[in-house]
């Protein structure tokens, strides 16, 4: 896994024999597990595909239509068609974004649009963590993350009304994600590259 992203470890070789998804944070160097419950297991699939021609491309940004794919992939989760107007039908990430975005892990943008090719960034990330998050919350096992309060943290970068406010500080409660050492969150950086 890379030092800030996430991973899935199917049931099958998960210690708790259920699927498991984890997310690393590239600042505390710690990586935390949460338990998927989505509606159906992780399959035996790759969990990250390469590109056509045999490409991997390690240093390259994660794109948020990669993203979904990946998502709906794991998740074992599908749609089809897209409910955003820069999406169309039948085009590479259509149906994994309606996907994804039917189970309200990753939303558009605020003009309807999705943004498929661009770069996710630190807080679209923080965004999705916090969703996942949330989806989970009625396990037990799950209790802790939920019943966190706001962390007493404060970033320079993000003001109160920022569209991804209470994400980013409630995945930073939840030690999923931290700052820099200069009291930054450094919104709009981009994903470093996950585990291709």
């Amino acid at each position: 896994m890379a030092p800030e992203g996430f991973d899935f470890i199917p049931a099958e070789n998960s210690p708790m024999k259920k699927p498991i998804l984890l997310v690393g944070n590239e600042v505390s160097g710690t990586i935390s597990a949460l338990e998927y419950r989505g509606t159906s297991s992780i399959g035996k699939k790759a969990f990250i595909d390469g590109f056509t021609g045999g490409t991997f491309r390690p240093n390259q940004p994660v794109t948020r239509g990669e993203l979904t794919a990946f998502l709906a992939r794991n998740l074992n989760i599908s749609g089809s068609g897209s409910p955003f107007k820069n999406v169309p039908a039948g085009s590479r990430f259509a149906d994994s974004i309606a996907a994804v975005s039917a189970q309200g892990l990753l939303r558009g943008k605020s003009n309807g649009t999705f943004g498929a090719a661009d770069s996710l960034t630190r807080a679209q990330f923080a965004m999705m963590v916090s969703r996942y998050m949330h989806s989970v919350c009625e396990d037990a096992a799950f209790a802790s993350y939920c019943a966190l309060q706001p962390s007493t943290v404060a970033y320079r970068d993000i003001t109160k009304d920022h569209w991804a406010n209470e994400a980013i500080y409630a995945v930073s409660a939840a030690g999923l994600m931290n700052g820099y050492g200069n009291s930054e969150f450094r919104l709009k950086k981009q994903l470093p590259v996950l585990k291709r």
